[in-house]
């Protein structure tokens, strides 16, 4: 069983709560810094003032601590956090980015700060459909994920590439020329009309199909993922996963048992050659025969045979 470790009522208003600034409409997504603790972005749809809230969860028995800083978002927006990789210093530090999709029309990329009492700054802002929905998809040794983009207005699926590390590197140094692909760089489309040609067979018109992307990443950085634990590959390598280092494992030849020495299957043995058991029963010399048993004449069986 899962067991209570901090439990509060949450009011209508927020301000009614000042250790604890959280409605019950709040919208919430969890995130992880490389220290590993969870932190939330709460956005408040009914919030006049102040409508977003970063708090930080360093203990799961007390309130969440809210931090002094939080980026500027609208009442009604979708919430999306994209992890990156550096090169350097290790193969487990990542950094992360918030995508907000506002309702309005335009999605938001802000960069996390290692410290939640920085400014978050602004990276991008772009054009976008206020219905979309976002899904990542995380390759081992890549830097950055790929991104699933579909709504249900444009009625197409996407594929886009992220260049989040580049327009982060030009936002700390205004010395850098500006990247030249956007933040978010579309490489492959087509009509959720032909994911699945075959409903026009069933009498469903392929126009009415929607198929909308669904995120399963929120707890990525404290997996055992690949993308986690496997270093950024250099250009032009390819991913090996029994490669010593890439998995943090050493290699092994292929369907070789990974166990230690001495721990592997039970040796092979001829086919349909009995496995050593017990003795045989046999009876002793000087025993009597065994009493017969009665006749027994059951008859036939019962019903109609013929």
């Amino acid at each position: 069983p899962w067991n209570v470790t901090f439990e509060t009522t949450l009011p209508e208003d927020p301000k009614g709560n000042r250790d604890f600034p959280l409605s019950r409409f709040a919208k919430l997504c969890v995130f992880y810094g490389v220290d590993r603790i969870p932190s939330v972005v709460a956005v408040e749809p009914n919030g006049n003032e102040r409508t977003t809230t970063i708090f930080r969860i360093t203990d799961p028995g007390k309130a969440w601590k809210p931090c002094s800083e939080a980026p500027m978002l609208p009442q009604k927006v979708r919430l999306l956090m994209v992890y990156t990789k550096a090169r350097a210093p290790g193969p487990t530090n990542f950094e992360a980015c918030l995508l907000a999709v506002d309702t309005s029309g335009e999605m938001k990329v802000f960069h996390v700060p290692s410290d939640l009492d920085q400014p978050w700054v602004l990276i991008s802002t772009l054009p976008f459909a206020g219905d979309t929905r976002l899904s990542c998809i995380y390759v081992p040794g890549k830097p950055e994920p790929l991104l699933m983009v579909g709504s249900p207005t444009e009625k197409k699926q996407k594929l886009c590439h992220l260049n989040l590390m580049e327009w982060r590197l030009v936002k700390e140094d205004d010395r850098r020329p500006p990247p030249k692909a956007p933040v978010l760089e579309e490489k492959f489309s087509r009509p959720m009309s032909s994911l699945w040609p075959g409903n026009a067979r069933e009498g469903c018109d392929p126009e009415t199909v929607v198929a909308l992307p669904v995120d399963c990443t929120a707890d990525l950085p404290v997996s055992r993922h690949s993308w986690v634990t496997t270093p950024i590959i250099p250009p032009g390598a390819d991913y090996r996963p029994g490669a010593p280092g890439f998995d943090g494992r050493p290699s092994r030849p292929p369907f070789d048992y990974p166990g230690p020495p001495g721990s592997g299957p039970p040796p092979p043995r001829p086919p349909f050659q009995a496995l050593a058991g017990p003795p045989g029963f046999e009876p002793r010399p000087d025993a009597p025969p065994a009493p017969a048993g009665p006749d027994l004449d059951l008859g036939p069986p019962p019903g109609d045979l013929s």
